[in-house]
């Protein structure tokens, strides 16, 4: 495995984030009779494709988000482009794993597949062979469908080495996530606490709404942001807006067809 590079001041070492590295370096150093296929699951929202990015940076990983359109042959290729092998649209799904597989043993990086719950069976199958074959870690990440996903596949089920669920967000993650969305502005605990609970514990929402009190402050020339200073003002929740409905007077008048 490539050496460890240390995580950029704009990325936070959330739980979360040491959960996933930390399921890495489990299937990477697992004794050589056990399986080393990782599953790390959650909700939308949690911060696990973060993760898997800081851990692309720190642990060397080859990480690749999945596609729902993509098929078995379509994955084949950009895992052999991230790995930055030769290979091409008009190469057999059989040369595609064939070079795939030996760069993976040869790179001998793990393979970190996130939004793998979009993954058609075949696809588990084949992801599971190639971790057969070339004893290369892999991890798969989704939603919290996922392990349910995977008894479908029992032979690829059969090889997890360990689940790891992505926790909810708690009042430390917003400290640290501050720290870099609302860099240089004091936020008022209280304040803090309205964000963690408005934004339902979503990594990503707190990220939204500490973003949103950075640009209060910046507007007003504050230093400090306190409820005061945010008011009544509408945190960003993730749910949709209410449908409109114009008054009467101001509705468009239905057309009226003419005789010929």
């Amino acid at each position: 495995m490539a050496e460890k590079q240390r995580l950029p001041d704009s990325m936070a070492a959330l739980p979360n984030v040491s959960a996933l590295m930390s399921l890495i370096e489990k299937c990477e150093a697992r004794a050589e009779h056990l399986p080393g296929i990782g599953v790390y699951f959650g909700r939308a929202g949690l911060g696990k494709t973060s993760a898997a990015t800081c851990a692309a940076i720190v642990q060397d990983v080859v990480h690749l988000e999945v596609r729902a359109i993509w098929n078995g042959k379509t994955l084949l290729l950009k895992i052999a482009l991230e790995l930055g092998l030769k290979a091409s649209e008009q190469m057999t799904v059989n040369r595609l794993y064939d070079l795939v597989a030996s760069g993976l043993a040869q790179s001998n990086r793990t393979l970190v597949l996130d939004e793998a719950d979009q993954m058609k069976p075949a696809m588990f199958e084949m992801v599971r062979t190639l971790h057969d074959e070339t004893s290369v870690p892999l991890i798969l990440m989704g939603e919290e469908t996922l392990p349910h996903q995977l008894e479908h596949s029992p032979r690829l089920h059969g090889r997890v080495l360990a689940w790891v669920g992505a926790a909810e967000a708690t009042m430390a993650d917003v400290d640290m996530l501050a720290k870099i969305n609302a860099r240089g502005i004091e936020i008022a605990g209280d304040l803090r606490e309205d964000v963690l609970v408005a934004s339902g514990h979503s990594h990503r929402y707190i990220a939204t709404n500490l973003t949103l009190l950075r640009d209060l402050a910046l507007a007003q020339g504050l230093v400090r942001v306190g409820r005061a200073d945010w008011g009544a003002r509408a945190f960003h929740t993730g749910t949709a807006p209410a449908p409109r409905h114009l008054p009467l007077h101001k509705q468009r008048p239905a057309r009226v067809r003419r005789a010929a």
